[in-house]
């Protein structure tokens, strides 16, 4: 996919080591009917403001939802994709890595109704997950497609 799309916002995945091996952190969004996905699981994410990039609106993102925040060295991989509410345009899909310490700070904002870590295997059992970010994580883990912008020991455990 060209990387000149027009870019409507980004998610971030969020890889943790834990004592259960590589977990991710995923959000359940509120029951409200106003916005798409309402009572879905998905990687924290949302629209970018006007002159944002794909980096920056994953991390205020990130932020908004978790009271996390990211690192630009924590992206280990990226890759844009159509977006689904609105093909003419694109999102983009962020993994990043993290310790225990740096999300035990975690805050749910009230966009929130639940939230945490859990085995990628998991977050996909559950009855309502947001389709794109299963697959989008899935490319990820298969090395189908995106950009690796580093890689170390833990960026394996997701796979």
């Amino acid at each position: 996919m060209s990387e000149t799309c027009r870019t409507l916002g980004a998610s971030v995945a969020l890889i943790v080591e834990t004592e259960l091996g590589g977990c991710v952190l995923a959000v359940q969004r509120t029951d409200n009917p106003d916005i798409p996905y309402p009572g879905c699981w998905e990687f924290p994410g949302g629209g970018a403001e006007a002159g944002e990039s794909p980096e920056d609106c994953a991390r205020r993102e990130l932020y908004e939802e978790t009271g996390l925040r990211v690192r630009e060295d924590q992206f280990v991989w990226r890759a844009l994709y159509r977006s689904a509410l609105r093909p003419d345009s694109c999102n983009a899909f962020f993994v990043a890595e993290a310790t225990l310490e740096e999300v035990a700070p975690l805050r749910l904002s009230d966009e929130a109704q639940a939230g945490g870590l859990m085995p990628f295997a998991e977050l996909c059992a559950k009855p309502a997950v947001v389709p794109a970010h299963v697959s989008n994580f899935q490319d990820f883990t298969r090395g189908r497609r995106g950009l690796y912008l580093r890689r170390s020991p833990r960026t394996l455990l997701a796979a």
